[in-house]
């Protein structure tokens, strides 16, 4: 009896071994061969439009950090991509490597430098992008990436082929032109209910809640030949919008999604002047004399006396019609490269990420006055520094300060 019992157990572990086995190296093939239909898939998806790809890049994802971005990526079949984009030259190209592996899921990634995907993801321009791109959804009509470390979200869509990369880029460029203003209250069916600010492709939204509480809330856009999209759907007071048409005459946006009567109206702040009322010379601080010069380009100055040591450069803001004073270079000291920061004076903080500096905010009221407040990328900016590093500027290469300008205040005086 055991004798019996002990061939039953001896049959059925040889069974059990022999099936387990078996299961096993189907399922590693099935899933291996799966992975790879996976990674083919992807890649006749990427390479299969002729005129390439419409990418609409959030590099900060659904965070309030900046908005969207137009991108035109065109893959090959042996893993070479064409990239170009709004924050280049619009005729600008440029071609590196990319790939497709695994890792819980298709993963897109641009492997070698490309100086238009990759400024994105380059710390020092703290736009939080990425790249490299878990696959989330994939037809021939439209790809959904989604950034492996910082979860930037880009929908990708086939470009017609008759559409030039160029003009496209062109027109986003004049839309944004146009469409200068930071200022504008939100019209729903004739009432206002918000009023917006925008800045980096970003609106923030305020308005009151039914109990009056003012809410804020930032919502991404990307700019679009004609107008605007939002990165989602935003509904306000029972109506959802997402689309808009500019509109010169009036310098406002009207939504065109079907039946909503909803438009952001821009208006002048405050306080508002032309890129040639702030030409001129400015009273800083008990006796200092600051000269703030066009450099007949309509859109930036030259500033002299700010610093007693270099001329500073600053753009016209033309959406709040003021002065932006932001990181730069300003050149070698002692053979060490001095870049301009954004400073917090009372934390003692600064930083050389290229979207800080000082904006302008002009006076309402004689003498005028431009006082200057921290940019959105660094809010509790208040002053300036001249710093030195000892290479590209980062944390291992910091020295010390060279100047520091603190909370300037100019007052106009010619």
């Amino acid at each position: 009896m055991k004798k019996q019992i002990l061939m039953i157990i001896c049959v059925l572990s040889t069974f059990m071994s022999c099936s387990l086995s078996d299961e096993e190296n189907v399922f590693d093939e099935s899933s291996a061969n799966r992975l790879t239909a996976e990674l083919k898939l992807s890649k006749e998806l990427l390479i299969s439009p002729k005129n390439g790809w419409l990418m609409e890049y959030y590099p900060a994802g659904t965070s309030t950090h900046v908005g969207g971005y137009n991108i035109f990526a065109a893959f090959t079949e042996d893993g070479n991509v064409t990239i170009s984009g709004e924050i280049a030259g619009n005729e600008d190209k440029v071609e590196s490597l990319y790939s497709l592996k695994q890792s819980a899921g298709p993963v897109l990634s641009f492997d070698s430098h490309n100086e238009i995907m990759h400024f994105f993801s380059d710390p020092l321009n703290d736009m939080e992008g990425d790249f490299e791109f878990t696959i989330m959804s994939a037809s021939q009509d439209k790809i959904v990436l989604s950034g492996k470390k910082t979860n930037s979200i880009v929908v990708m869509t086939p470009v017609k082929e008759d559409v030039k990369w160029s003009d496209y880029l062109a027109e986003i460029k004049v839309m944004e032109e146009r469409a200068f203003l930071a200022t504008y209250n939100l019209v729903v069916n004739g009432t206002f209910v918000a009023s917006v600010e925008q800045d980096y492709n970003m609106f923030n939204f305020s308005y009151a809640d039914e109990d009056g509480t003012i809410i804020s809330k930032l919502i991404p856009f990307i700019y679009t030949p004609t107008g605007i999209k939002l990165m989602e759907p935003f509904t306000l007071n029972g109506v959802t919008m997402e689309n808009f048409i500019y509109n010169d005459p009036d310098l406002s946006f009207k939504s065109s999604d079907a039946g909503v009567n909803a438009k952001f109206v821009g208006f002048y702040p405050e306080g508002y002047k032309s890129y040639e009322e702030l030409v001129g010379e400015y009273k800083y601080g008990d006796n200092g004399i600051v000269e703030i010069i066009a450099n007949g380009d309509n859109s930036t100055y030259t500033i002299k006396g700010l610093s007693e040591l270099y001329d500073i450069q600053a753009k016209y803001a033309k959406q709040n019609g003021s002065i932006s004073i932001q990181f730069q270079y300003l050149g070698l000291y002692s053979g060490y490269s001095i870049y301009l920061c954004a400073w917090d004076s009372a934390a003692g903080s600064f930083s050389w990420k290229s979207r800080t500096g000082l904006n302008g905010a002009n006076s309402t009221t004689e003498p005028f006055t431009i006082s200057f407040v921290g940019s959105r990328a660094f809010k509790e900016a208040d002053s300036l520094l001249a710093y030195a590093f000892s290479g590209k500027p980062s944390s291992s290469t910091r020295l010390g300060w060279l100047e520091q300008i603190i909370t300037p205040k100019l007052i106009k005086i010619n």
